[in-house]
């Protein structure tokens, strides 16, 4: 962007309201969609940052789950009862089952990330070895430095 134009302000109310209706349509027809996908694609068809999209997906959810009439909280437990119910069903297929039950694990949160430390035996800090050389002589690195480049004594001016 130039110096000469001007940064574009915010959307005007008709123009956001027409992009959560698309976010909402898009939503509805592909369930499964990845928001980095949605953000790779509302970027390029609407010409702005993905913090944008990201601002509009969140409003469209918002009017998705008033128009349900529901809390996140009822749907968490009905998806719950469903899936409960499945991995009871003798009559689902075993692969069934276990999509069920990882289903229910993800909305307990049982396949949250796990805080990994390492350390040393017994949970000690890991101790490390430091292996220096022998001391820096600077009497002789001046010595080489005055055969190889004809440095001057110090003490001498020039």
């Amino acid at each position: 962007m130039n110096k000469k134009q001007k940064r574009p302000g915010p959307a005007k109310d008709a123009v956001l309201n027409l992009r959560i209706a698309e976010m909402i349509a898009v939503l509805a027809n592909r369930p499964t969609i990845h928001r980095v996908q949605l953000h790779a694609e509302f970027c390029k068809r609407w010409g702005v940052h993905w913090k944008t999209v990201d601002r509009a997906m969140g409003r469209a959810r918002e009017e998705i789950m008033q128009r349900l009439g529901r809390t996140k909280e009822q749907f968490r437990a009905e998806s719950l009862a469903f899936y409960e119910a499945k991995t009871a069903d003798p009559k689902a297929s075993v692969a069934d089952q276990v999509k069920a039950r990882h289903r229910v694990d993800d909305l307990l949160g049982l396949d949250a990330p796990k805080k990994q430390e390492i350390s040393g035996p017994k949970g000690s800090p890991i101790e490390l070895e430091h292996k220096i050389g022998k001391p820096i002589d600077y009497g002789r690195m001046e010595g080489l430095a005055k055969n190889l480049f004809g440095v001057p004594d110090a003490d001498r001016n020039g």
